[in-house]
This record gives structure tokens, C-alpha cells and sequence, in this order.
């Protein structure tokens, strides 16, 4: 159960970047506006150069990598807004070098988490990192190829295409169309996310002969999972696990976004996460309760407080809830 501090290192060829194009002076992609083609030549390019160290134990001032020296006290972002090309040692701003392009910031994966539940007694709850190899990278260009072939077919009806609007927060400030590149919502998810939601609503529309309500329950569902599964989330290090989008009330751009699972059984926001708290609510509906607070009780009713533990205590009222709510409750079961 002791705990020993664990860093994971990005090795310096990856943080150097890629050129514009391959070598056979076809483009890279990777922006929210490229095609699938393009977009698979930067997966590649960018798993092909992918290295991660981890080390446990506090992390040295520098240490040697297949005889390379490598300083741990130095990164590529130089200040807010800003970085230094690890090619040519340029200080410039994130800002200036997307809004050049006219396109947004092309993202490219290099880590994955995952976890071997079989290992007997595993560390770190069998949680291990491996870097985004070119295996990943043909499942993601697996999923931009499909996405690219459906989303003018029979997924068209199930992903946004309007224009995000003009707002203080989205064109003075220069946070999203202006600057970014993050033009209309579609934008705000990679590829392989909007395949997965636009798969997800197609089914929670379609699927079976199930009542409005019915679906309108599932799509609370969706609504949440969207939060979790999308450009804007980032990786909390003091919590360890992924932040949904909106824990901060505004739309600015992420340096090092995150991805999770959809189906897995462990993490969080996942599509199971997300439908547990739709149930949790449908079975509230069939036994509601409430919190009330110690200190109340204690000047309402001594004899009860002196029964709880803590500051509050869940308790039944008893009352009913709305009819429709528990039509509703029925009808999904």
C-alpha cells in the first residue's frame, strides 16, 4: 500500500513534431477539416515516433535514454499560450501558428492507459501505460474511414452541422471560430468520436418500438456521455482519472485532450457510467429519498440526531412522485 510517485516521459522525437507532408510530398492531416486519407498518413507519421519512459521514484533533473541525455526540466510549452519548436528552438504562439493554417490544430495521440484486472495483486490497480503504436493508429484510421464513408449516408441525420455562434467568449476573446479553428460543433470531437455518437443516437432514435419516453430517458444518458467524450476533456493528475468537459464554464481549447473507452467496464464517463446515473434517477423515481442535515434534526428532533453519524442523513419521506414520473419509471423497467 505505499505509494511511490510515478511520472511517465513524452521522449524528445515525438515532442520534436512532424513536417507538413510525408516524403513523398503527400500532406499530413489531422485537423478537424482533413480527410480521412490525410488525417491516417499523420496517425502513422506520429505513432511511427512515439517513445514514453516511466519512472519511478522522484523524477531526476535529467537522465539517460539509450545514451541519450535527456533534460525531465524541459518541455515544449514556453507560457501561457506559447511553446518552443523542439526542431529549430522557435518561441511562438499556439494562436498565431492555427490561426496561419485556417484550419484547427491537428491532434495526435501518444499514450494509452489500460488495465490487466488478471495480474495477482496488481500495482496501481493493474493500470499500466503503453504508447500509441501503429497499431493504434490503424484502429483510429479504421474509424475515420468509416466515419468518413457513413456521415453523408445513413448517419447524416445524427451529427451537428451549424455553425457554433458568435459570442464573448467564442470570437472576442478569439478562444474558438477566430482563432482555433473550432468553426461549427461537429468540430469539437475527432472522427472516431463522431462515429461512436452519431452510432449512439441512431440507435436510441431507431432501435426497436420503444416509447418517446423511453428514448428520451436514454438520451439523458447521451447528453452526459457526450460531456466525457469529446476534445475539451482533459486527464486530472491530482484526481487520476479523465475531467469532463464544462467543469470550467467556458469553451477554451485543451493542450492534451482525452479520449476514454466506450464500452469499458472500468473509467470514467464511459457509455456504462453514463446510463448507471439514468438508472440511479428511474430507481429514485420508484423509491424516492432525501438528505436532511444533522444540525436541523438536532433542533427538531434531538432523539433522531443522536442517532446519526455524520452531517446529514439520507432519509424516505414517503410522498409519492408525479404520475408521469412513475409511468415513466415503469415503462423503461
Amino acid at each position: 500500500n505505499k505509494k511511490v510517485e510515478l511520472s511517465l516521459l513524452v521522449l524528445p522525437q515525438w515532442l520534436a513534431g512532424s513536417p507538413k507532408q510525408d516524403a513523398n510530398s503527400q500532406p499530413f492531416g489531422g485537423t478537424a477539416q482533413d480527410d480521412a486519407v490525410s488525417t491516417e498518413r499523420w496517425a502513422s507519421e506520429r505513432a511511427r515516433r512515439v517513445s514514453l519512459v516511466e519512472v519511478r521514484g522522484s523524477l531526476p533533473s535529467s537522465l539517460e535514454h539509450e545514451k541519450t541525455q535527456i533534460s525531465t526540466a524541459q518541455g515544449t510549452v514556453s507560457g501561457r499560450g506559447a511553446y518552443t519548436c523542439a526542431s529549430c528552438g522557435t518561441k511562438q504562439g499556439v494562436l498565431d501558428s492555427v490561426r496561419a493554417t485556417g484550419k484547427a490544430a491537428p491532434f495526435a495521440a501518444y499514450a494509452v492507459q489500460g488495465q490487466a484486472s488478471s495480474l495477482a495483486n496488481p500495482a496501481y490497480n493493474g493500470r499500466f501505460f503503453t504508447p500509441y503504436t501503429d497499431f493504434y493508429a490503424r484502429q483510429e484510421s479504421a474509424a475515420t474511414q468509416e466515419w468518413e464513408a457513413r456521415k453523408h449516408t445513413d448517419l447524416e441525420p445524427y451529427w451537428p452541422k451549424s455553425v457554433i455562434p458568435q459570442g464573448i467568449t467564442t470570437t472576442v476573446k478569439d478562444v474558438l471560430p477566430n482563432g482555433h479553428g473550432f468553426t461549427h460543433w461537429w468540430t469539437m470531437f475527432n472522427p472516431r468520436q463522431r462515429l461512436v455518437h452519431a452510432l449512439l443516437l441512431k440507435t436510441i432514435c431507431t432501435v426497436g418500438s420503444y416509447s418517446e419516453s423511453a428514448r428520451e430517458v436514454v438520451l439523458g444518458a447521451f447528453q452526459q456521455y457526450l460531456r466525457n467524450q469529446n476534445l475539451f476533456c482533459i486527464w486530472d493528475s491530482g484526481y487520476d482519472k479523465l475531467v469532463p468537459h464544462f467543469s470550467n464554464n467556458n469553451f477554451y481549447p485543451k493542450n492534451n485532450a482525452v479520449e476514454n473507452n466506450v464500452f469499458g467496464k472500468t473509467g470514467r464517463g464511459n457509455w456504462r457510467a453514463s446510463v448507471e446515473g439514468v438508472l440511479e434517477g428511474l430507481e429514485w423515481a420508484r423509491k424516492p429519498w432525501d438528505v436532511v442535515s444533522t444540525a436541523h434534526l438536532a433542533r427538531a428532533q434531538p432523539h433522531l440526531a443522536e442517532q446519526c453519524s455524520g452531517k446529514s442523513e439520507k432519509v424516505s419521506p414517503g410522498d409519492p412522485v408525479q404520475e408521469v414520473a412513475v409511468k415513466l419509471a415503469s415503462s423503461t423497467s
